[in-house]
């Protein structure tokens, strides 16, 4: 009892029995227990955080800025990570395994997942303090933050209409993406808004984010015949992957054609020449989404 006092910081105990329980702490070179301070609590001070993307350097941003919260809080994250191609099967059962494993609240860092995942959702979230980041913003009953990627697409296609483009074509990510999706109609926006009729000719849709799938699209533009100045790449790797392609192709970059990107990765500035790109903050993002979920976990209990 007394041991416990003095780790606690207990000002009740006095001098000298505090420096010979001290004294008796290192000469044993003991550890306190976190798992037994948190049962007797009834709280485990961990953080969940499920994820499909972690070593994707975009989304390994916002797991940076969610484990940076987490610490600043004296919170641990656990994060569990899962394969894309199982996650309509093993996601419901990964989010259970993390409330069993005792976190007081979850952070849900998909790029994308299906609408018939809510219920699984909808289950973690009536237990315990849930946001939803990056993914789906229209969930009703649900804590989201996100980055805006219509206007994100918006920007960069503006930027090059500023620049005198109009046949502006673009590289647009996987159809079942949410993000993949607003970028599309933050491009066409951008389109309509400066009079310019889109040509469905000048869209490439890739089932991946990879600069393969960059280079692959951007040579599609090209065996289609159709005149385009401009390319916006919805990511920067498609970016990555399409310049070398344009100029294996005979095209000039940017002399020929001008492109965009959207991430603004720190590899885009040692392109030649220097990538133009639209900034994500996929960091702050994380951090906000770890501070949301924390304040929540934080309130009394009766709230």
């Amino acid at each position: 009892m007394c041991r416990r006092r003095v780790i606690n910081g207990d000002g009740a105990v006095n001098g000298d029995t505090r420096a010979r329980v001290l004294a008796t702490i290192r000469d044993l070179d003991y550890v306190p227990s976190a798992v037994a301070r948190g049962l007797s609590r009834q709280r485990t001070q961990t953080l969940g955080l499920m994820t499909t993307d972690f070593a994707e350097y975009v989304f390994g941003q916002a797991v940076g800025g969610v484990a940076a919260e987490a610490q600043r809080q004296g919170y641990l994250l656990v994060i569990n990570n899962i394969d894309t191609a199982t996650i309509d099967a093993d996601g419901p059962a990964q989010l259970r395994s993390l409330i069993e494993r005792g976190v007081e609240g979850v952070i849900v860092l998909w790029p994308s997942f299906p609408p018939e995942d809510d219920h699984a959702l909808a289950w973690v979230a009536s237990r315990i303090p849930m946001v939803i980041a990056t993914s789906r913003l229209d969930l009703p009953g649900f804590g989201t933050i996100g980055i805006d990627n219509r206007r994100g697409a918006f920007d960069a296609t503006t930027h090059l209409i500023d620049h005198g483009h109009r046949a502006i074509a673009t590289i647009a990510g996987p159809a079942h993406s949410w993000a993949a999706q607003a970028r599309l109609l933050g491009y066409l926006d951008a389109l309509r808004a400066a009079g310019i009729v889109s040509d469905s000719a000048l869209i490439e849709q890739i089932e991946d984010w990879s600069p393969g799938g960059g280079e692959t699209a951007a040579g599609r533009h090209l065996d289609v015949n159709r005149p385009f100045s401009a390319v916006f790449a919805q990511s920067d790797l498609h970016a990555i992957g399409a310049i070398p392609e344009l100029r294996r192709r005979g095209c000039h970059v940017p002399g020929d054609v001008s492109i965009v990107g959207l991430d603004d990765m720190p590899i885009a500035g040692f392109l030649d020449p220097p990538l133009t790109s639209v900034r994500q903050l996929m960091w702050e993002l994380g951090s906000r989404a770890g501070a949301l979920v924390l304040d929540v976990v934080g309130r009394p209990r009766s709230e």
